[in-house]
């Protein structure tokens, strides 16, 4: 999707790694996980609690660790949106200024 001058793409990540080959550790989705993927320090991804079967349609959800880590988990040339890419989008879609932030 094309909003201004921004890219959007409408699928969801599905990387099982980083952009240079190094691998992203996969927390599993049962409730004995949720205390390890919260104190984790490390990159890391899960799946909705249903089963791994959801990951190829709602794709992993990261941690920050790996979102903001600089080996990239989007495809060559892409990247995850930062909050100034959200707040263009948002007012491109026609959020009044002052609702921005």
């Amino acid at each position: 999707m094309t909003k201004g001058t921004q890219w959007w793409l409408t699928e969801n990540v599905q990387s099982t790694q980083f952009s240079n080959g190094d691998k992203i550790n996969q927390i599993g989705s049962d409730e004995s996980s949720n205390e390890h993927w919260a104190s984790t320090t490390q990159a890391a991804r899960s799946v909705f609690p249903e089963g791994s079967e959801n990951a190829k349609t709602f794709g992993y959800l990261y941690n920050f660790y790996t979102v903001e880590d600089q080996r990239n988990i989007c495809r060559e040339g892409w990247r995850v949106p930062s909050e100034d890419d959200w707040k263009t989008l948002e007012h491109n879609a026609g959020m009044p200024e002052d609702e921005l932030d």
